[in-house]
């Protein structure tokens, strides 16, 4: 039969798949790791597919969905989404309309079903004609808290962005409210803002919510002294995993970032 790679972050809780997908004969490798996958979880050989299972951290799975797709060496991978709440499942969906859906009791068979799709029938760029809302994964209905950065950024979220989507927009990080947000989006120009303006943001972002932070591109003509490694090392220092990356403009660039979680 075929290598399965099974994505859950309560591995626990996907047992019984497992053990149907291995009772028909497939070889079932389960990441449940945080911080994400890489290329390195999936060595010595690849999986034939992938099953992501939405039950958990569905943001997680969109992540990690987007990574495989738009990694070279992998992102002709047949993909599985698993299980799932009716509006995440939604935003797969319109993120990866090429993968297979299913409930847990018809994994099997829909996993039968992905290896059957012919890989060149498979987008490579499954997410480049999204528009920037959909890409920072803002959904109908959500309060957006901006912190620094353009005023435009109304404006580049595009206009098909949901009109009960409230933006609203702060440059001095004390007048933030310490509630109200669904997603906070931080625009630091420096380390020192950063460092000043983090500990506002942590504190107001909702528990497990993501959060983006976002720096100057070096292309850019906007002065700063912080960089995307920088960025990076200073968040995991704080307790955050780096996911995904997104351009704003041609001056910003950002990354969404979750706060770590403890082995299962």
């Amino acid at each position: 039969m075929s290598k399965v790679l099974y994505v859950h972050w309560k591995h626990a809780e996907g047992r019984a798949e497992v053990d149907e997908l291995q009772r028909l004969g497939h070889e079932v490798t389960v990441f449940f790791e945080p911080g994400g996958l890489k290329l390195a979880d999936l060595k010595p050989t690849l999986p034939e597919v992938v099953v992501i299972n939405m039950d958990r951290l569905p943001s997680h799975g969109r992540t990690t969905a987007h990574w495989l797709r738009s990694t070279k060496a992998t992102q002709h991978l047949p993909l599985v989404f698993c299980g799932g709440a009716d509006k995440k499942v939604a935003l797969a969906r319109a993120m990866l309309g090429d993968a297979v859906f299913c409930q847990g009791k018809d994994l099997a068979e829909a996993v039968r079903i992905a290896l059957t799709v012919p890989q060149m029938d498979r987008p490579i760029t499954a997410c480049s004609s999204k528009s920037l809302w959909q890409k920072l994964e803002i959904m109908p209905g959500h309060v957006v808290f901006q912190l620094g950065g353009p005023k435009s950024l109304k404006d580049l979220l595009g206009d098909d962005m949901p009109a009960d989507v409230k933006l609203r927009r702060w440059v001095d990080e004390t007048k933030m409210p310490a509630t109200g947000a669904n997603l906070i989006l931080l625009f630091a120009q420096t380390k020192s803002y950063l460092k000043k303006a983090f500990p506002v943001v942590e504190t107001a972002s909702q528990s497990g919510r993501p959060l983006w932070v976002f720096w100057i591109k070096k292309t850019s003509p906007l002065v700063s002294n912080l960089s995307q490694s920088d960025l990076i090392g200073m968040m995991r220092e704080w307790g955050w995993n780096d996911l995904k990356i997104c351009k704003v403009d041609e001056d910003w660039a950002g990354q969404i970032f979750r706060r770590k979680i403890s082995k299962i």
